[in-house]
């Protein structure tokens, strides 16, 4: 499941955001609305975006309104690499460019440009996004969090032989490799556990993917036992439904880089945004 790019348009005008809605649709992206900071902090919460169009004053009747502004601080805040434009009636140009200056700011559009320079600031800003979700330095700053003691627990289960590493880094490197694409990702509140499916042991952990924005468990086991092991979920219905699982979104065996794991992503179904932590202290 190739994660779509993704912007979060914050406009209370419903005409603006058909106007909008319908300049973008060619480009294919995942168009996301919110009408108010509420509702923009909840998509936040749950969602990372390529691009956030912002209009700087959400209430139009009151020239004191600064919630864009507000919620701009808030995406730079998360530092996930969100490109932010902001979106101003004609004339108000210079006034954003002064209260976003101490905020890092993609673009500034006046509403009266034509839908094809929005459409360009929009692709431009995307394009740049996916730079930026995919430099070394982002991907490897974030760990991969799991949670109790299962991890170890799989990892007793391997042979030591010599040239071959199991250690819990090894296992992280892999990890990242399978769940790369989809991070930011919020662990399960839950410990992570070590599973005996037709007899192999497996680590099951379950994670919310802010990428695709839907919740995700990811299985882990030895390279020799994991297409196995996956074949096994295939045929039995009642292990797919006691371990919720929706469909199968990727999986990973590399001999080569890794020859002592192989793993699988599940999507998840009858499973809530609120069974997993987040990392991010966002106050509605």
């Amino acid at each position: 499941m190739k994660p779509k790019i993704k912007v979060l348009y914050v406009e209370d005008d419903k005409d603006w955001q058909g106007i909008v809605q319908e300049g973008l649709a060619s480009l294919g992206y995942q168009l996301d609305f919110a009408s108010s900071s509420k509702e923009a902090i909840s998509k936040l919460k749950r969602s990372t975006y390529h691009v956030a169009l912002l209009d700087k004053r959400l209430d139009e009747s009151d020239p004191e309104n600064d919630q864009g502004l507000a919620i701009a601080t808030l995406i730079a805040g998360l530092d996930e690499g969100t490109k932010i434009i902001v979106f101003t009636a004609y004339g108000n140009i210079d006034d954003a460019r002064e209260a976003f200056r101490e905020i890092k700011v993609w673009d500034f559009l006046g509403k009266d440009k034509p839908i094809s320079e929005i459409r360009r600031a929009v692709k431009e800003a995307s394009d740049g996004a996916i730079l930026e979700f995919h430099r070394p330095s982002r991907t490897s700053k974030e760990i991969l969090v799991t949670k109790g003691n299962a991890l170890g627990q799989l990892l007793s289960k391997f042979p030591t032989r010599p040239g071959l590493s199991t250690n819990e880094q090894t296992f992280e490197l892999f990890a990242k490799r399978l769940l790369g694409e989809y991070r930011p990702l919020l662990p399960d509140q839950s410990d992570a556990k070590l599973l005996t499916i037709s007899p192999f042991p497996a680590l099951h952990a379950r994670y919310w993917s802010k990428m695709l924005g839907i919740p995700l468990a990811a299985l882990f086991g030895r390279y020799s036992e994991m297409k196995t092991i996956l074949q096994n979920i295939e045929d039995d219905e009642t292990l797919k439904s006691s371990m919720n699982i929706k469909v199968k979104v990727d999986e990973s065996f590399d001999p080569v880089g890794f020859p002592d794991f192989g793993g699988a992503v599940f999507e998840l179904k009858d499973v809530e945004f609120e069974e997993f932590e987040s990392k991010l202290d966002i106050q509605s």
